[in-house]
């Protein structure tokens, strides 16, 4: 999808909520990544949660539990990702809750 560019989808059209495991604002491709289904999605995202440290365990066929880690992002980070996540994208802040955990 990504190699030449991201493609229009429907799979966005009914998205209503994101969540990034292991988001780093520091890899322009997470924050490319969290930009583009914000615009793609525009219409039913209602929330973004991007979480600085955690993983995906697998349970079994079709069993997948999120282990998040804990992590307190500064005021100074959060303001940075929200602008640097806001930049360019269509959607007003007042339409999805960007949550960051």
């Amino acid at each position: 999808m990504w190699e030449n560019g991201p493609s229009r989808t429907q799979h966005c059209d009914n998205l209503e909520e994101l969540v990034v495991i292991g988001f780093q604002s520091k890899k322009e491709r997470q924050v490319q990544f969290v930009r583009y289904v914000m615009e793609e999605a525009s219409m039913a995202l209602r929330r973004v949660v991007l979480i600085k440290h955690g993983h995906v365990e697998d349970r079994g066929p079709g069993e997948w539990e999120m282990v998040s880690q804990k992590c307190t992002w500064s005021d100074e980070e959060k303001l940075a990702v929200k602008e640097q996540i806001m930049e360019g994208v269509c959607c007003s802040m007042d339409q999805v809750e960007l949550v960051l955990e």
